[in-house]
């Protein structure tokens, strides 16, 4: 996983033909669960930008609390998006 010079995220995506040799299967290398498949190599690559997403949607929405760990409580979170 890197940063290029526009500040995007650079994934490597793995791409093979299916075990049946119609269509292709991948997955994201730097990323657990992030994988899918496609009738196409760009096919492929679409949902695998979706797998992508949707990995990082479930993970925002489902990130655990940790204010019980910052003392008394009158701590808030604070969220940011950022651009890497």
């Amino acid at each position: 996983m890197s940063n290029n010079a526009k500040g995007h995220l650079e994934l490597t995506f793995i791409i093979r033909e299916s075990i049946t040799g119609e269509g292709y299967v991948g997955y994201v290398a730097e990323i657990p669960g992030a994988a899918s498949e496609g009738d196409t190599k760009e096919e492929l690559v679409e949902n695998l930008k979706g797998a992508v997403k949707a990995v990082f949607d479930f993970n925002k929405n489902h990130r655990p609390k940790i204010s019980h760990l910052l003392g008394n409580g009158n701590n808030q979170e604070e969220m940011r998006t950022v651009c890497i």
